[in-house]
C-alpha cells in the first residue's frame, strides 16, 4: 500500500476484524488509496475526481493495466487478476467485466454485507435489491453496484411485447409464425450467452458443480446449432440505461421491448453489473473505501454516470431510477426529455413500454455469470460439434470433464 506521509501518522484503534467491521482511518495529512482497473474510462475518472475534490485526508490514485501499444483487453484483465491475487497493494477495485468468480475464490475481495449492516444510512429498500441480492454467493457479497445493464433480446414491441418471457419452444414457434428471429450470431456465441445470461442448473458456482452432460444442455447445444444459418431482425443486447434503450427506438423507428434470451424454461431478463466496485480484503483504509463506495450512490454522481455521454446502466437507486423513467417518457420538445435535440423522428418511451420495463426490473431473478474460464472451455469444445467433427454426446462429455476439473481447482 502506497501511503504519502508528511507528518507522524497515528493509527486509531478499532482494527478491521475478519467479519468486516470498519477500522478507523489513518490520522495524517494525506493518505493515498490505490484503485486497480484493467482500463480507465470516463465514468471511473469522474467518480474518482469527485472523491478527491471532496476529501482532503484521502486521495485515490488509479492504477490502469491496459496498454495502448498492446491493444489487448484480455491481456490487461489477466495481468490485473494475477496481480490482485498475488499482491496486497490495492484498496479498491473497478471490477468492470472481471472474472469475479476467480477473485472471490482467491480471497481478494471483502464481504460488503457486514459493512452495509453496520452503516445505519444504508437501507436495502432504497435500491433494486432483488437484483443486487442475486450477487450474494455462499452468504457473501463482494460487489458494490451503482448501476446495472439489462441483457436480453431486443426488437420492435409489435413483434415481441406479447411475451413476458419465452422458452426455446415458444421462441421457435414465434420464428415460424413471423419469420423474425435473432440474427448475426455464431452458434458457440449463442451457447455462451445462454450459459452466462440465463438461470439454469447447468452450472452451480456455489457448490462448484456442473451438469453439461444433462438433457438440458443437450437441448441447448442443438438449439444453438440452428444459428449457423439463422438471420433475423432481433438482437441480443446489453441495454445500458434509458438513453441506450431510446436509441434502439430511433434505430427501429418504433417502440421496442425486451424479452429474455431463450432457454429451456421461462425466465426473467438478466442483469449485468459492469460498473461495479470491490474493496480489497487487505486494505488498511476500509472507512475511506466505504466512503468512496457511498459517494457512488450520491444522487448527483449517480445521475451523471447513468445519463452522461458514457452511460453505465440503469441506476440501482430506486428514486433515481423512477426519475429517469419519467424523463424517458417526455416528448422531445421538452428540454428535460432524454430525447431533447434528438430530432423529429425521436420516439419517447411509450406508456406500455415504461410499465413493462418497470415490472421487468422488479421481477429480475437472473444476473450474469462472470466465469470467463468456463465460457472459454464451452466455446472451444463446442466448435467441433457445430462444424460436424464431433457428435453432441462426445462434445458434452469433453465439456463436462474439463469444467469439472476447473471447478475442483477453485475450491
Amino acid at each position: 500500500m502506497k501511503v504519502k506521509i508528511t507528518a507522524v501518522m497515528v493509527v486509531l484503534g478499532l482494527l478491521l476484524s475478519s467479519c468486516g467491521v470498519l477500522r478507523e482511518d489513518a490520522n495524517g495529512e494525506v493518505a493515498t488509496l490505490t484503485l486497480a482497473c484493467w482500463i480507465k474510462d470516463y465514468p471511473l475518472s469522474y467518480c474518482v475526481e469527485q472523491f478527491n475534490h471532496n476529501n482532503k485526508k484521502y486521495q485515490i490514485e488509479i492504477h490502469e493495466y491496459y496498454d495502448e501499444t498492446e491493444d489487448n483487453y484480455t491481456a490487461a484483465m489477466t495481468r490485473m487478476k494475477l496481480d490482485l491475487i498475488s499482491n496486497d497493494n490495492w484498496d479498491l477495485i473497478y471490477l468492470d467485466s472481471m472474472d469475479i468468480f476467480a477473485l472471490e475464490n482467491a480471497g481478494v475481495l471483502m464481504d460488503l454485507l457486514p459493512l452495509m449492516e453496520q452503516d445505519e444510512k444504508f437501507q436495502k429498500e432504497d435500491y433494486a435489491w432483488n437484483i443486487w441480492e442475486q450477487y450474494i454467493r455462499n452468504g457473501n457479497l463482494y460487489e458494490w453496484i451503482p448501476a446495472f445493464e439489462l441483457t436480453g433480446v431486443i426488437g420492435p414491441s409489435k413483434w415481441i411485447s406479447t411475451f413476458d418471457s419465452w422458452n426455446i419452444e415458444e421462441y421457435l414457434s414465434f420464428v415460424d409464425a413471423t419469420g423474425q428471429g435473432i440474427g448475426s450470431i455464431q452458434p458457440e456465441t449463442m451457447l455462451g450467452y445462454m450459459l452466462q445470461y440465463t438461470n439454469s442448473d447447468v452450472i452451480d458456482t456455489n457448490n462448484y458443480t456442473c451438469h453439461f452432460d444433462s438433457q438440458e444442455f443437450l437441448t441447448w447445444m442443438n438449439f444453438a446449432k440452428r444459428f449457423e444459418s439463422d438471420d433475423g431482425s432481433l438482437w441480443i443486447y446489453w441495454v445500458r440505461g434509458f438513453s441506450d434503450y431510446l436509441s434502439w427506438q430511433m434505430l427501429f423507428n418504433d417502440t421496442v421491448s425486451l424479452v429474455n434470451i431463450p432457454t429451456t424454461s421461462p425466465a426473467s431478463l438478466c442483469a449485468s453489473a459492469h460498473f461495479s466496485f470491490g474493496m480489497s480484503s487487505r486494505t488498511q483504509y476500509s472507512s475511506a473505501c466505504w466512503k468512496f463506495l457511498n459517494q457512488l450512490m450520491d444522487d448527483e454522481v449517480l445521475s451523471a454516470t447513468t445519463l452522461g455521454a458514457e452511460y453505465v446502466g440503469f441506476p440501482m437507486k430506486k428514486s433515481i431510477l423512477a426519475e429517469q423513467l419519467e424523463l424517458a417518457q417526455l416528448p422531445g420538445s421538452n428540454p428535460s426529455s432524454l430525447i431533447y435535440h434528438w430530432g423529429e423522428d425521436a420516439i419517447p418511451l411509450g406508456e406500455d413500454e415504461a410499465q413493462r420495463l418497470k415490472e421487468q426490473i422488479a421481477s429480475i431473478q437472473c444476473v450474469e455469470k462472470r466465469i470467463s474460464a468456463v465460457i472459454n472451455i464451452v466455446s472451444e469444445e463446442s466448435k467441433a460439434f457445430f462444424c460436424g467433427d464431433k457428435t453432441c454426446d462426445e462434445t458434452v462429455k469433453l465439456i463436462q470433464n474439463r469444467v469439472s476439473i476447473y471447478l475442483a481447482e477453485q475450491q
